[in-house]
């Protein structure tokens, strides 16, 4: 399953982490996923894939920090990285705890990011297409 997010997505300036430091957190919750795989119930129905597909791991701690540092609403990302805002929501639920896990503290950005516009122009990126 590959990275459906735009590579400038992780720009330092937008995840707060600068390139080493953002593939040592890759790494690190990878690896934390292998040692701890989700628990599955027995008969419980998760529900339909609300995504197109599902997202990389990549992609999973990336929507969560950039939702917990700029405020993002779901919407924003969901159009940014192909998938449905339910798909969005369920990656930042799994991925949080996970985080906290390894004790990575997102920090919050100087604004409440609003537009896919901000976050480009906060990357030094131009706009995405609409």
């Amino acid at each position: 399953m590959g990275d459906k997010a735009p590579a400038w997505l992780a720009h330092p300036s937008l995840t707060g982490l600068e390139p080493a430091a953002w593939a040592d957190l890759l790494e690190r919750y990878t690896r934390y996923r292998t040692d701890h795989p989700p628990v599955v119930i027995p008969g419980r129905h998760r529900g339909g894939n609300t995504g197109t597909s599902l997202l990389s791991a990549s992609d999973q701690v990336l929507a969560t920090v950039l939702t917990k540092r700029w405020s993002l609403q779901q919407a924003t990302l969901a159009t940014l990285f192909g998938v449905s805002k339910a798909r969005i929501g369920r990656a930042v639920r799994e991925t949080t705890p996970d985080l906290d896990a390894l004790g990575h503290t997102v920090t919050a950005g100087a604004i409440k990011v609003t537009s896919h516009d901000q976050l480009a122009a906060i990357a030094g990126q131009r706009p995405p297409s609409p």
